[in-house]
């Protein structure tokens, strides 16, 4: 499992100054946008705002927490809008050379606004281990690849393939856990942390009712995408469905429509029976068959695929770059 912190248009938080970060190309600070944003949260606000105009908003996150925005509408700079959407919430902002924009209570000046977004890690907190599992409400199974996040601290990680989330060092009392999970709603629960123990905190995404849900294909590809998009490294991930939908009978056959994969046929045969990844020979892939390693079975490296049915593998996952956890092959 891997804790780490969000970037991109998702609030992050900063290693060195627990600051939300929403992060885009930056453009001039004066050119003329087009805003439709509703009143709501204060959060969901900049978010958008920062979508649309492609700036930095930089703020510690219990500053805008239980604030309100004012709905934005229309066409207008991005200083109008911004000082519109802000209006009566007690905050005011400064511009930083006019590519970014940091946030600060009226009054406040900006020394006093970054020192007021300490790094949270550095602070005295009382901490206690917490994990728990993630499942889906309606049919009870594991969520690998959902995001999970401690509010109103930097603390993120995501599932394992068995659902699990550990960490390690959570603040100690009433909890505000958030899980993510494409497709989903978000799902917020209340955790207790108490000191001494390794408190677990199980959290079911979704609802649950009398009804009887199918669930299929949309289930398989939605657990594949939010593997995919999580992972740490450079992977594809392909669902059963995906597998079982290639007209292809091997394993090796299915993989070539994924980008980078290529395969070869076996010459006697003419079966695919081994592939390449990224224009690396079959000799120099280390292949896995739930997690052990597999052996060639003549002189060569090269793992023969052709035994292997696409319709007996529930997943596969290409690494296309390596991570700490992997062993390596010489």
């Amino acid at each position: 499992m891997h804790t780490g912190i969000s970037t991109s248009l998702q609030a992050a938080m900063l290693v060195g100054a627990a600051q939300i970060a929403l992060a885009a190309p930056l453009h001039a600070q004066e050119r003329q946008v087009e805003f439709d944003i509703p009143a709501q949260e204060l959060s969901k606000s900049l978010r958008e705002f920062a979508a649309a105009t492609d700036m930095d908003l930089l703020y510690p996150p219990q500053l805008v927490k239980s604030r309100q925005a004012h709905a934005v509408k229309g066409v207008m700079t991005p200083t109008a809008a911004l000082q519109e959407m802000l209006r009566g919430s007690g905050l005011a902002f400064d511009v930083n050379g006019g590519d970014s924009v940091t946030l600060r209570a009226v009054g406040a000046s900006r020394s006093q606004a970054e020192r007021g977004s300490e790094n949270w890690s550095t602070s005295k907190v009382a901490t206690a281990p917490l994990s728990g599992i993630v499942r889906n409400a309606a049919t009870g199974s594991v969520l690998p690849g959902a995001n999970v996040r401690i509010e109103g601290t930097p603390l993120r990680t995501v599932t394992d393939d068995r659902g699990q989330y550990n960490f390690p060092a959570a603040p100690q009392g009433t909890q505000t856990v958030v899980v993510e999970y494409l497709g989903q709603v978000p799902q917020v629960a209340a955790v207790s942390v108490a000191p001494g123990i390794r408190n677990t905190g199980d959290i079911s995404v979704g609802s649950s009712s009398d009804e009887i849900v199918v669930l299929g294909y949309r289930s398989a590809i939605q657990v594949a995408l939010n593997q995919q998009k999580n992972a740490d490294n450079n992977s594809t991930v392909v669902a059963s469905d995906l597998l079982g939908g290639f007209p292809a009978e091997t394993v090796s056959e299915a993989l070539r429509r994924v980008p980078g994969v290529a395969f070869g046929r076996d010459a006697d045969t003419g079966e695919g029976s081994r592939i390449t990844v990224r224009g690396f020979s079959s000799e120099a892939i280390n292949v896995q068959l739930n997690g052990l390693d597999l052996q060639g079975t003549g002189y060569e490296r090269t793992i023969d695929l052709s035994g292997f049915l696409a319709d007996n593998i529930s997943q596969v996952t290409v690494h296309k770059s390596l991570l700490p956890s992997h062993e390596s092959t010489g």
